[in-house]
């Protein structure tokens, strides 16, 4: 869980790679109030930039670790 009300939902397939996806939940009245507890500027930094959200990665050594 984090800010903007959300959470990350995080995959690690068969085949090495590592998916994080950012789900924010949809509680606009929550939302609306909470946002206006900071300045802005508090706000977007706490909201990080995409790349923080969702990323996909390839995870060479990620086998190799777990079956040894």
């Amino acid at each position: 869980m984090g800010y903007p009300l959300g959470f990350r939902e995080i995959t690690v397939t068969d085949d090495d790679w590592l998916m994080s996806r950012w789900l924010t939940l949809d509680l606009p009245e929550i939302f609306k109030a909470s946002s206006q507890l900071a300045t802005d500027g508090h706000n977007h930094r706490w909201a990080g930039k995409f790349g923080d959200r969702d990323i996909t990665v390839l995870l060479p050594r990620a086998r190799a670790i777990w079956h040894s």
